[in-house]
């Protein structure tokens, strides 16, 4: 592996269960100097990840969890781990923000993103500027968690 997948693969450990290429762009590669994509066909090609098509057909990666947890280090190493997080959280909170309140990310897109979601939500409640976000993720998750089961998550 080049330095460039090397810190890519060590970036992607911020995403819990799984990510898109889309969100693998914006939240592990703000500078914009790495190719996210060869990066990732590299890293699937050296088992690092694991593709797996959605059912609406966007292709989705994973980490086994013994992997992410090294690769976890490797971002703590690198003094990344702050900023990734910071971004993550940004990323998933816009999303619920814009697109859920619109009813344009489905039901389906939360439950696959839930494990996403609730690390955003634990790293609003974290930070003193995460406060105002995690209310409006909370307030727009509520049919959600209604919906599915997960209320008494909600109410934590």
């Amino acid at each position: 592996m080049n330095e460039g997948e090397k810190t890519l693969y060590a970036r992607l450990s911020v995403f819990i269960a799984g990510f898109t290429l889309e969100a693998a762009e914006a939240v592990c590669n703000a500078e914009d100097r790495l190719d996210i994509l060869q990066g990732l066909t590299s890293l699937v090609n050296n088992s690092l990840l694991r593709q797996e098509e959605s059912l609406d057909g966007e292709p989705r990666f994973g980490m086994l969890e013994t992997i992410r947890a090294y690769a976890l280090e490797r971002l703590a190493e690198s003094g990344e781990m702050e900023a990734l997080r910071a971004g993550h959280a940004q990323y998933y909170g816009d999303i619920i923000l814009n697109q859920a309140s619109y009813g344009i990310f489905s039901a389906n897109a939360l439950q696959r993103e839930l494990d996403n979601i609730r690390a955003t939500l634990s790293r609003c409640a974290t930070t003193p500027k995460g406060i105002e976000l995690g209310a409006g993720l909370v307030w727009i998750r509520q049919w959600f968690w209604y919906r599915r089961g997960y209320f008494s998550e909600g109410r934590l």
